[in-house]
């Protein structure tokens, strides 16, 4: 089920309504079905793995818990990473080991087709794989204490709110909150309904405006002047942060009226002054779970330079991986990978040096811009289109076909940067929630108006579903 759909704006009252006269196990209960519906609207059978990891990953705490021998906790351990991992590599990097595997045969002389396999990904299995992983991990390093209520831990795994496209949510921070009991204010209402309105309007009314030019220009590369690929790249950078940002708004407003807090997941990355800032402020909880759980098991920056190295290109070689089983987006990991180590040998600030308001710009300027060369990698459909759009726009930035859509997007970028540049969303923010009834009805009644009159009502998915 989209967020961006009837369906939803039908499913979603009648939940909260639900959440709101039940109380204890019953709403819980009431939660966890909803949950359930809201995935099998998509998929009947593949919320068997929703299932199956919530067994498992129970089963494995309460195990931990109990357990004091080393080797049978390692064991327990192993059972829920294989588990977890073992379905997320079938399901989603499958086709991709196959067609590498057949590749590498024909490289020593034994040519044969890849076999085909009518494997379908199920929908968000990237974020709750690794959102349960992460309380298993926590439980077998002893920073959290199971939970003795399948039923909580299987309404933390299935949360529909963030349930397809994250954030990915620690369960120190959520099933506390799931036992504590909902938090309802007429304060948190009103940041739920501004949070909800204002991931419709990045999402319908600018992220889907911006994809059909993108889409157009990336689909034939070689077709279009450099212009026109640095302009949908530019495009592009703005649509995936205002898409997925978005949904986290969407997720995070929806939970709030739930009487829950779920965790931002952007902090204005695009200002970053460096790429290693970037990570700070991009895709927070994926960042925060690829450092907590792989970057700092593998040594972090405590085991000498060369092995520093080799855990950031690791991890963000994973964090690459994670996103799609595609040859794009292991060389997109391997450049951000490239790019954080030359900045542990030459920090940002040591190259652009500065401590005024012009240095700072410049190296937001530089950073932005190199964040961009990575998107391209993100977007191409394969490396071909990736390598004709680099060279399109290093060989002619400047043939740009001027048609009425360049016109549009550029217009919609200038838009979104002047909404980031005035920290409009924060300011709005605390002017509309703590703005007089009147003032508030004013503005729901204009974002309504705004998504009815300019939003793009095509049920476009939101991007990272994919992954």
């Amino acid at each position: 089920m989209l967020f961006n759909s009837l369906e939803f704006l039908l499913f979603f009252p009648a939940v909260l309504l639900g959440a709101r006269m039940l109380s204890g196990r019953r709403r819980e209960a009431w939660l966890l079905a909803a949950s359930y519906f809201f995935y099998m609207w998509w998929s009947v059978p593949l919320a068997s793995l929703l299932a199956i990891s919530s067994v498992v990953d129970f089963w494995v705490g309460r195990g931990l818990k109990r357990e004091e021998r080393q080797a049978r906790r390692k064991l327990l351990l192993f059972v829920s990473v294989s588990v977890n991992l073992g379905m997320l590599v079938l399901f989603k990097y499958t086709h991709f080991l196959l067609e590498a595997g057949t590749d590498l045969l024909a490289v020593v002389g034994i040519v044969r087709d890849a076999p085909h396999l009518d494997i379908i990904l199920p929908l968000g299995i990237s974020f709750y794989t690794f959102q349960t992983m992460s309380y298993t991990i926590d439980v077998y390093r002893r920073r959290l204490e199971p939970t003795d209520s399948f039923l909580r831990f299987s309404l933390y795994v299935a949360f529909f709110p963030q349930l397809v496209a994250g954030p990915i949510v620690r369960a120190s921070d959520l099933l506390p909150q799931f036992a504590r009991g909902p938090i309802y204010s007429d304060q948190r209402n009103r940041e739920g309904v501004f949070l909800i309105a204002t991931g419709f309007i990045k999402k319908m009314v600018l992220a889907d405006h911006l994809a059909p030019y993108v889409n157009a220009i990336y689909s034939a590369p070689d077709a279009h002047g450099g212009g026109a690929l640095l302009l949908a790249t530019y495009a592009f950078a703005f649509q995936i942060y205002l898409d997925f940002s978005g949904y986290t708004d969407i997720a995070r407003g929806a939970a709030r009226l739930l009487g829950f807090d779920i965790g931002i997941n952007f902090a204005k990355p695009y200002f970053s002054q460096s790429i290693t800032e970037f990570w700070r402020r991009w895709h927070i909880s994926l960042s925060s779970w690829l450092r907590d759980y792989l970057y700092i098991s593998l040594g972090g920056n405590r085991v000498g330079r060369f092995n520093t190295y080799r855990n950031l290109m690791l991890t963000m070689l994973l964090g690459g991986i994670w996103h799609g089983a595609a040859w794009t987006f292991v060389w997109w990991g391997v450049l951000h990978g490239a790019l954080l180590m030359m900045e542990r040998v030459v920090p940002m600030h040591r190259i652009l040096p500065g401590e005024g308001w012009v240095s700072g710009v410049i190296r937001r300027v530089v950073t932005f811009h190199l964040v961009c060369v990575s998107w391209v990698l993100f977007r191409a459909e394969s490396m071909g289109h990736a390598l004709d759009v680099l060279t399109g726009i290093f060989v002619n930035p400047w043939d740009l076909e001027w048609t009425a859509d360049a016109a549009v997007v550029a217009g919609l970028i200038l838009f979104s940067l002047g909404m980031l540049m005035a920290d409009v969303g924060d300011r709005v923010f605390r002017g509309v929630v703590g703005a007089p009834r009147p003032l508030r009805w004013a503005a729901a009644l204009s974002a309504a108006l705004l998504v009815i009159g300019f939003g793009v009502w095509s049920r476009a998915e939101f991007i990272y579903f994919q992954f």
